[in-house]
């Protein structure tokens, strides 16, 4: 058997085993470790946001920190905790705001929060202990005040423009969360509705393999199969291997300005060379090597 026709019907075995997982349990886990994992999931968090203002500043121009004073934020699937909102809030944000389709950041355990509260307070804050435990307490017991410093919605349905007012985010950030929306320009169209004119999208997009013992050997596995095989294994969440090209014309398409798809990891062409003619044609472009991007976009004025 070729390498490329083992790692094709490996797979569909890998799907098949998704898909039954997800009919067995939901979907109960946004990362590849557990939230118990208190300290790795602190770590996770901080560098979350540190590699969004990085990449905040390098694509204004300008220092990240005055960009975040005072601002409101929409993190579009926050996962397991609300490690991030804490730490944005300590950073000057006036109010964060999230929506998931899956309730799983209220079942983070508390000492996560604690230890992300008290690795907060041992640095330069611009909010207090108290602050951030009591916005903490709202948002976990669900107190969708509107004007809560964090507010948490859980809609299964996925309504942003409903769950938020028109106009009101100055800041759109979303880490490994594009690629598992079902109806991709739906869900720019509604963030597009609730951005202010001139607001900042940064987002990072996961766009290979999930499968974690996959995902290291064969990163493009998901792209070996037709439409019709990958959707008998169809399940909400799964990947849904949107081209970068695609999100850049929808972003567009959305009145979306000053797009930057920005390749950060990437298949080498040699590898690349070895498989793209046992891909489907719709995936035989060059940009099917791509496996992190982050997009960068301005909401026009």
């Amino acid at each position: 058997m070729s390498r490329n026709l083992f790692y094709r019907t490996l797979g569909v075995g890998f799907l098949a085993l998704a898909k039954g997982k997800n009919l067995l349990k939901g979907y109960d886990r946004a990362r590849p470790f557990s939230s118990a994992e208190v300290d790795r999931s602190v770590a996770y968090d901080i560098r979350v946001v540190d590699e969004w203002l990085d990449m905040l500043g390098e694509y204004t121009g300008a220092p990240a920190a005055p960009q975040l004073e005072g601002r409101t934020v929409l993190e579009l699937g926050p996962g397991p905790d609300l490690g991030v909102a804490l730490y944005l809030l300590s950073k000057g944000v006036r109010q964060y705001c999230a929506i998931d389709a899956f309730p799983l950041a209220v079942k983070a355990p508390p000492l996560l929060h604690e230890a992300m509260i008290d690795r907060i307070a041992s640095g330069a804050s611009k909010r207090s202990r108290e602050e951030l435990e009591s916005a903490l307490a709202r948002a976990t017991r669900r107190d969708d005040d509107p004007e809560s410093p964090i507010r948490y919605v859980v809609r299964p349905d996925f309504r942003i423009a409903q769950a938020f007012p028109p106009a009101s985010f100055d800041l759109v950030f979303s880490q490994a969360a594009f690629e598992h929306f079902d109806d991709v320009d739906d869900t720019i169209a509604q963030v597009s509705a609730v951005a202010r004119p001139g607001a900042t999208l940064i987002a990072g997009i996961d766009m290979q393999t999930h499968s974690r013992w996959l995902r290291d050997k064969d990163p493009l596995n998901i792209y070996r199969h037709g439409d019709a095989v990958y959707r008998a294994f169809r399940f909400r969440g799964m990947p849904n291997r949107v081209r970068t090209s695609e999100y850049a014309s929808l972003l567009a398409k959305h009145g979306w300005t000053r797009i930057d798809m920005k390749v950060l990891h990437a298949v080498d062409d040699e590898d690349f060379r070895r498989i793209r003619g046992s891909l489907p044609r719709k995936f035989q472009g060059d940009e099917t090597r791509n496996l992190w991007v982050m997009a960068c976009a301005r909401r026009a004025p």
